[in-house]
């Protein structure tokens, strides 16, 4: 073993050897399985390497977890793919009533389009006989005030 120095940490202990290990406590699958006793081996470990308040310290930012509680990346992406489906199903329900959306929206506008047409046709019709009556009703006022002024013409030249 070699001596690594200026970590900050005093010496730390490092393999020459460089081959890829299997690391004790982990298996095959990727599961960690580490005991109780696995904890206390690397705590005494750290705590001859880094000193006894570093070692308390660094385990404090370790809490145990017992292995059924830790999430693997198993459980990730089968998380993963259960909200990518979740996803997919409100994508798919947000499309549908979107389009249901559109369709009412589309009826109520060719509803309202035809009820507006049916209504300026109807105002339409009654601006039209409003507009008779009145032209009626101007002859009929201007034939009176012509007679009313041809009675007062001939009254006019009669005396």
């Amino acid at each position: 073993m070699a001596a690594v120095t200026g970590l900050g940490y005093g010496s730390v202990y490092a393999f020459e050897d460089r081959r890829p290990r299997v690391f004790r406590g982990i298996t095959r699958t990727g599961t960690m399985t580490i005991s109780e006793s696995d904890r206390r081996d690397l705590f005494n470990n750290l705590e001859v390497t880094l000193g006894g308040s570093a070692a308390d310290t660094l385990m404090q930012l370790l809490p145990y977890q017992p292995a059924d509680q830790l999430v693997t990346r198993v459980d990730m992406h089968a998380q993963t793919a259960l909200l990518h489906g979740e996803m997919a199903e409100l994508r798919a329900d947000l499309t549908s009533e979107m389009a249901e959306l559109r369709s009412e929206v589309r009826g109520d506008m060719a509803q309202l389009r035809t009820d507006l047409t049916g209504d300026m046709a109807q105002l339409r019709s009654d601006v039209v006989g409003e507009v008779a009556d009145l032209k009626v009703w101007v002859q009929r006022w201007v034939s009176g005030a012509a007679a009313v002024n041809l009675v007062a013409l001939i009254t006019a030249l009669a005396t």
